[in-house]
């Protein structure tokens, strides 16, 4: 099974998610509203 997760605004966050095996993240750039 493949996981995917499509918003990521912190890069901790995104080393967090790869460490509990989520395959594809996209992240963010720039600052939201």
């Amino acid at each position: 099974m493949i996981v995917q997760i499509y918003e990521v605004s912190d890069p901790i966050e995104a080393k967090k998610l790869t460490d509990l095996g989520v395959d594809y993240i996209g992240v963010l750039v720039g600052k939201s509203d």
